[in-house]
């Protein structure tokens, strides 16, 4: 997992900072098909506690709720959502790759 780079380290999301400069003010709206149920955009692994904060801040500046499940070591899962429309889910993508994750998508993960 760590050499195929699936885990966002600290130096990928350097920028977090400018994007959210970039992106504010966000507001998060539903557009196009409804999703039912909800879904979640996983953003991607953080390789830690000091990353998972830092991505969580960004995201709840960016208007978007945020858990994480996983441990230290390991790497932390970054969900966002939950989603009800595929217009919401996909900016949801966009913005976490604006913040450096390499893959982002949308899981029928419950949030």
């Amino acid at each position: 997992m760590r050499l195929d780079g699936c885990i966002t380290r600290q130096k990928d999301i350097q920028g977090l900072l400018a994007a959210q400069a970039r992106l504010s003010p966000h507001v998060v709206t539903d557009s196009g098909a409804p999703l039912h149920p909800p879904v979640a955009v996983q953003a991607g692994i953080v390789d830690g506690f000091t990353s998972q904060s830092r991505v969580t801040t960004y995201f709840a500046a960016l208007g978007y709720n945020s858990r994480s499940v996983g441990a230290e070591g390991l790497g932390r899962q970054i969900f966002l959502g939950p989603f009800r429309s595929e217009g919401a889910a996909s900016e949801a993508i966009r913005v976490a790759r604006e913040a450096g994750f390499i893959s982002p998508y949308v899981s029928r993960t419950r949030y």
